[in-house]
Parts: structure tokens; C-alpha cells; sequence
């Protein structure tokens, strides 16, 4: 089999760096062995720009896997992976035509490993028959070896003591149904399969616009000819145009002017309502441009349309500037969560396609090149997101902007992120009543929680931490975790009453399970 060490030697990696681990720096080993191996079995890769761009992405992403561990950090690791290991059988892709190829080659793998398989091993060959012959020999023989195992354990004491040392309790039913799956996922690593069809339709796809005849189309039983095309267009640009500009007029005195808004409508709907339409309506606008400008409209000696078209796009970008500008007020007002940081990231990739739209219309461009490009920018914004440890960033903003407002923070929402964030959160809460007599609040704090009246959820959250780390060993160390856990005692170390406290145990066992485990 094509591959078949590579893929046999990475499954095996795969379940010893993965199997009941979590996120640290078995992710970044692993893809050390896959982007090496694939690299070695195929040296075209080393020839492909953007399966080099992938290979990075890989490496660049379970590197901050290793330091902050963050859910993100696998996303954006399994999607460059992926892409990785299609783009060498892809001559012009996108990344949205990939997500079809790759999708076909995992879901099809199963009855791809049968297939080859039976035609190897199953036909009725002389070298077959062989083959056949010696596994009969060799299982039987291996099931015989084993019931004399078990018999002779029966009658002899000292051989069972014997046995007893060595422990294979490790293999297990559930690790073996994993090491399959494994090797599943590394065989359409290493041989994917594509959707040909699609990869044949992509390759006639041309990124530049050539000179051709219109083509006229009926519409609501009109002939439409390419003067009457030009025309409704400079019509329906010209009045979009106006109406947008209405928009960002309006829009821009209310956002200067918080007591102009209407009645009934606090400034927290105003700023935070809408994005999705927003963003909605410029798609439907790129598209409106994508039709006029498909093709003999681009070499018109008249510029009117496009002009307008200009035009439109730029009062897009101010709509989508506007827009940030209100979420980022809506943030200011409340907090930061994960879903305002999902509109930021929205406005950004939607921005981008107003950026490639206008190229488009410059350089005349195909909607291909449009595709090809957007969705590109799209995987290295995800790529590029990958740095940040977003959960101790919207604790430490968020609780931050609570005390210079004389407010409480959301500490549900706050309690409800990753261990990164809970060193913020228990400073807050030793802090927050005593104005820095940690002890007496210390007393408090442990008298609550004995009591009941204010459950402990950081407790709660250490708890089910705990239970995870139990299972994990080195593969699973990542720096944050380590930082965290310190961060973790030092706070419990600044309040004497909690130095035996139930909270304070379950901290130092996080601390011992950290260093057993690197």
C-alpha cells in the first residue's frame, strides 16, 4: 500500500499523543510527524505555494496549542491539516470546494481502506493463497499460545505470580476502537481522495475576465440587451447609492449624538442591534456588482456604472467601520464575550470582501478570483486568531471595566470560561467587599461556602478540572496550564483562613497533578 508505513507509524503516534489527553503538547509533536511524513512521502508538496501556506498554518497553530491550549488553537490546527493533505491533488482549489473534497475523502476512507483491501488480499491469486495460508498458521497459533497461557497460570502458582507483573491492562477495547478510528483519519491524511468531477470543473474556472459577446437574457418577459443592461444598472446603483448615504448619515448623527435617538430606543439597542442584517445587505450588494460585472460590462467605454460601483462599495466600508464602532460602544456599556469578539471577525472578513470586490472590478477579475481570495482570507484570519488567550483576555477586560465602573462584573458568564480565566476571578472575589483585608474576608469567603449561602464556584470549577486531569500525563502539558495552576496558588497563598480549606486542597492537587504529569 502507497504510503502504508507512513500511515501505520502516524496512527500509532496519533493514539499514544491523543488518547485521553488533552490539549498541550501532543498536538504540536503530532504535527511535527504528520507534516514531516507528508512532506517526505510526496515531494511535490514542497513545490505547492499553498499547500506550504497550510503546512505553516499547521505548525503555527499547534505550536500556540502547546502554549495556551486554547479550543481555537485545534480548530484552526484540524482545518490547516485537512486542507494540508488535499491540496497536492488540487490543481486551483478554494477553500470552500476544499471543505467538499475533504469531507468526501474522510466520510468515503472506511469503504476506500475495504475496497483496496479486497482487491489486494481477497482475489484469487498464488501469492494470496499464500498470504491466507500464513495467517490461518499464525492465529491459530497465537490462540493456542494463549489457552496454554491460561492453563498453565491455573496449575502453577509461581507462573501466575509471573504474569501478574506484566500489565496489560492498557489495552482495551476503547483504545483499540480508537487506534482504528485513528488509523481511519491518517489513511485520508496521507491518500485523499477527491471529488473529480468538481476538481475538473474547477480547473477550466479562469481568474481573469476576457473580452467576450453579451449574451442577452429575458427578464419578467423582457429581452434584456446589454444597453438596457448598463442602464437599469446605473439606475439601481444610482438609488442604492442615495439610499445608502442616507443611511450613514443618519447613522453617523445618531453615533455623535446619543440624545437625538428615537423614543423608546436605549442606547444599548441602538448600538448593538442589526449586525447581521448589516452584514446580510452587503453580501446581497456583492453580489448585485458580481452580476452587472460577470463580464462585457467590464470593457464598457461608458464608466458611469462602475463608478457607482465604487462608490457603493465605499459606503459599504463605512457602514461596516460604523458597525464596529458600535459594537465596540455595546462592549464599553456591558462586556466582552465571545460573541461580540464573532462580530468583530464578521466585519473583518466581511470587510475583506468589499477589499477583493473592489480588485475585482480594477483588475477585472473572475467571480473565481473573488472566491478563491475571500475564502482565503477567511483561513488566515482564523489562523491568525490563534495567538491570543481569549479567556483571560474578556475576564481580565471585563472585570477591569466592573471596578472602574462601580459595577459587578457578570461572574456566570465569567466562571463559565476556561481555567485560564479563573486567577482573574478568585483575585476579584477575595478583593472585591474588604477593600484588601483578605483575611477577614478570607473567614467570610470559607464560612459561605461551609454554610452554603454562597456556593463556591470556583470550587465547582477546580472539581471538574480535576477530573479531567487525573487521565492526563505529559502529552497533555501546555504552558497556560502550568501558569495557571501557579496563578491559582499564589492567590489561594495571600489568604491565611483559606490555607486549609477545601478550595486550597483541591489547588495543591492541581499543582501536584502538573508536576507528576510533566
Amino acid at each position: 500500500m502507497k504510503n502504508g508505513i507512513f500511515i501505520l507509524v502516524a496512527s500509532v503516534c496519533y493514539t499514544f499523543l491523543l488518547y485521553h489527553q488533552g490539549i498541550g503538547v501532543n498536538v504540536l509533536l503530532l504535527n511535527l510527524v504528520l507534516v514531516i511524513s507528508l512532506f517526505l512521502s510526496n515531494k511535490e508538496y514542497l513545490k505547492n505555494k499553498l499547500a506550504l501556506l497550510f503546512a505553516f498554518g499547521a505548525l503555527f497553530s499547534s505550536v500556540f496549542a502547546f502554549v495556551n491550549g486554547h479550543f481555537l488553537t485545534v480548530i484552526a490546527n484540524i482545518t490547516s491539516l485537512t486542507f494540508l493533505s488535499i491540496s497536492i491533488s488540487l490543481k486551483q482549489q478554494t477553500i470552500i470546494t476544499s471543505l467538499f473534497h475533504v469531507v468526501y475523502s474522510y466520510f468515503t476512507s472506511v469503504a476506500e481502506i475495504i475496497k483496496r483491501a479486497k482487491m489486494k488480499y481477497f482475489n484469487e491469486s498464488p501469492a494470496n493463497n499464500v498470504i491466507r495460508k500464513k495467517v490461518v498458521i499464525y492465529l491459530s497459533s497465537i490462540v493456542v499460545f494463549g489457552l496454554f497461557i491460561m492453563l498453565y497460570q491455573a496449575s502453577n502458582v509461581t507462573f501466575r505470580y509471573f504474569i501478574a507483573r506484566f500489565n496489560f491492562e492498557f489495552l482495551s477495547f476503547n483504545l483499540l476502537f480508537f487506534y482504528a478510528i485513528s488509523f481511519v483519519l491518517m489513511y485520508a491524511f496521507f491518500r485523499p481522495r477527491i471529488l473529480v468531477v468538481l476538481s475538473i470543473y474547477e480547473r477550466t474556472l479562469p481568474l481573469n475576465i476576457s473580452k467576450s459577446n453579451f449574451e442577452s437574457y429575458s427578464l419578467l418577459g423582457n429581452e434584456i440587451e446589454e444597453e438596457t443592461e448598463l442602464k437599469t444598472g446605473i439606475v439601481m446603483l444610482g438609488l442604492l447609492n442615495g439610499l445608502l448615504l442616507l443611511v450613514n448619515f443618519i447613522d453617523l448623527q445618531f453615533l455623535f449624538n446619543a440624545s437625538a435617538l428615537p423614543a423608546n430606543i436605549t442606547y444599548a439597542e441602538f448600538v448593538h442591534q442589526g449586525i447581521f442584517s448589516l452584514i446580510l445587505s452587503i453580501i446581497i450588494a456583492i453580489a448585485i456588482i458580481i452580476w452587472y460585472f460577470r463580464g462585457t460590462q467590464n470593457f464598457a467605454k461608458q464608466k458611469t456604472l462602475k463608478t457607482l460601483a465604487y462608490v457603493w462599495i465605499a459606503q459599504n466600508a463605512i457602514m461596516l467601520l460604523s458597525a464596529a464602532y458600535k459594537n465596540n460602544l455595546y462592549i464599553n456599556e456591558y462586556s466582552l464575550t465571545y460573541k461580540r469578539i464573532g462580530v468583530y471577525v464578521f466585519l473583518i472578513c466581511t470587510l475583506a470582501g468589499l477589499l477583493f470586490t473592489a480588485i475585482k472590478l480594477f483588475n477585472k477579475q473572475s467571480n473565481f478570483y473573488l472566491l478563491k481570495n475571500n475564502s482565503l482570507a477567511w483561513y488566515n484570519i482564523l489562523v491568525l486568531s490563534v495567538p491570543f488567550s481569549w479567556d483571560k483576555t474578556i475576564a481580565e477586560f471585563n472585570i477591569t471595566q466592573a471596578i472602574y465602573k462601580y459595577k459587578k462584573p457578570d461572574l456566570d458568564y465569567l466562571y463559565s470560561l476556561s481555567y485560564q480565566a479563573l486567577p482573574t476571578i478568585l483575585n476579584y472575589e477575595f478583593k472585591k467587599e474588604n477593600q484588601g483585608n483578605l483575611e477577614e474576608f478570607g473567614r467570610k469567603f470559607y464560612i459561605n461556602q461551609i454554610i452554603g449561602v454562597r456556593p463556591c464556584r470556583m470550587l465547582l470549577n477546580i472539581n471538574g478540572i480535576i477530573h479531567f486531569e487525573e487521565n492526563y500525563t505529559w502529552q497533555s502539558y501546555n504552558l497556560a496550564r502550568c501558569k495557571g495552576y501557579d496563578e491559582l496558588e499564589k492567590c489561594i497563598a495571600k489568604v491565611p483562613f483559606l490555607q486549609h480549606s477545601t478550595l486550597s486542597n483541591q489547588v495543591k492537587l492541581l499543582a501536584t497533578y502538573r508536576n507528576l504529569n510533566w
